[in-house]
């Protein structure tokens, strides 16, 4: 949607207002179990989208962000010909001025065959800090922790 908003003001005084306003970037990268960097991608983001099951907080959802997962066993990382356990995960790289975040309240139910609405209860409070979920921050943790 907003790719197809900004194409419509392309032709105006601010090709890039929705950009500007709502546009950071995550980044995605592959650490192997010695913390050297394998893999980093840039990718730009308008909307950030979020687990909410079984999650207490956004705060809860947003860690799980950029969690990661590990990949080991047949799910190894290929580096220069070589399979590696290393682990996967996305953090933010740059905060547009204004955030949106998707709630992923939806989920497909296989038994049923029928996306569900998940009532799940999830705070959310009037302000984030969002330090704690980007690259920055991660780096300088894993810094400190050695």
């Amino acid at each position: 949607l907003f790719e197809k908003l900004e194409a419509g003001l392309g032709r105006t005084s601010s090709p890039k207002l929705l950009q500007s306003l709502f546009g950071g970037s995550v980044v995605n990268q592959i650490i192997d179990k010695a913390g050297r960097r394998l893999s980093e991608r840039v990718e730009p983001f308008f909307v950030i989208s979020i687990e909410v099951k079984n999650k207490a907080s956004v705060m809860d959802g947003l860690a799980q962000f950029v969690e990661g997962e590990t990949l080991d066993g047949d799910n190894k990382y290929n580096f220069e010909g070589e399979y590696v356990e290393a682990t996967k995960r996305c953090c933010i790289s740059r905060l547009p001025p204004v955030l949106i975040l998707h709630l992923k309240r939806f989920e497909f139910d296989f038994d049923l065959m029928k996306k569900m609405k998940l009532y799940d209860h999830c705070e959310f409070p009037p302000s984030i800090d969002m330090a704690p979920y980007t690259v920055r921050y991660l780096e300088r943790q894993e810094k400190l922790l050695g």
